[in-house]
């Protein structure tokens, strides 16, 4: 068990420095971007950028309602067919019945015809 501890947590400060290089880089690529391209455009960049991020979010979410809706479809689809096939087998029963001489009188009982 100390050694899985030790492990996760050379693990996490490797993870850790790791993510620390990553944040420099990137501060490096934007400050690099500010320069290059002045700070009126960087901030129309990163504006645009966020503005993409909100639609791409909205359609994100957009996408959940309809899957939601679809699935709702879909079971219910599932549902009526169910049903269906009980109410056409039960009239094949009734069909059944009624050609080896039977008639169904009301709902669940059968008579005989006499010969």
């Amino acid at each position: 068990l100390r050694t899985e501890k030790k492990e996760q947590k050379r693990k996490d400060s490797s993870l850790n420095r790791a993510n620390q290089h990553l944040q420099a880089q990137l501060h490096s690529v934007e400050e690099q971007l500010r320069h290059s391209i002045g700070i009126h455009e960087y901030q129309a960049v990163t504006t645009t950028l966020s503005e993409l991020q909100a639609k791409y979010d909205h359609l994100l979410s957009l996408t959940s309602k309809v899957q939601n809706k679809y699935d709702l479809l879909v079971q219910r689809s599932v549902s009526t067919t169910q049903v269906l096939e009980a109410q056409l087998n039960e009239h094949r029963r009734k069909a059944e019945l009624m050609a080896v001489g039977h008639v169904p009188e009301r709902e669940g009982e059968v008579q005989v015809l006499s010969a």
